[in-house]
């Protein structure tokens, strides 16, 4: 027997189309971590958008405290940021509004493949910006 298989899995009598899909649907719904079910599944959907509206929330804000760091004599340190910087407030400004539009539509739909590492995810984005936002102020408030 491979070692993937265990005794549970194991048909014993002829393996019959109809008889074999019908316990691998027994097999599928007896697993709860498989199906997620419905309350689980609004509640994911629910911490994702709410981990979204935290990332523009935060967005807006890193955006606010990079000004007030930059107007105290502080340098940008993101090379990215620091490109779209030399072409003005407005190209920041822009790129800070078209990414926060895409991550609120993105919040807005149903997970693909894995709702809880895409809620899992805006999380995690929203801890680095509040790291960034952070160190921002710590920067200016040292220097002020």
């Amino acid at each position: 027997m491979p070692s993937y298989l265990s005794s549970r899995h194991v048909i014993a009598c002829p393996v019959d189309e109809r008889m074999a899909a019908n316990q691998m649907s027994t097999l599928l719904a007896s697993n709860q971590d498989v199906l997620p079910r419905t309350s689980d599944a609004h509640a994911l959907h629910v911490s994702k958008f709410a981990g979204a509206v935290a990332v523009v929330a935060l967005n807006m804000v890193d955006l606010a405290t990079t000004r007030l760091a930059l107007a105290h004599g502080l340098h940008e340190g993101n090379p990215i940021t620091r490109t779209f910087l030399a072409h003005g407030w407005w190209a920041l400004f822009l790129i800070k509004f078209v990414v926060p539009v895409g991550i609120m539509f993105r919040a807005t739909r149903p997970a693909r493949k894995n709702p809880v590492l895409e809620a899992r995810a805006m999380w995690a984005v929203a801890s680095l910006y509040v790291v960034v936002v952070t160190s921002n102020l710590v920067l200016t408030w040292a220097r002020w």
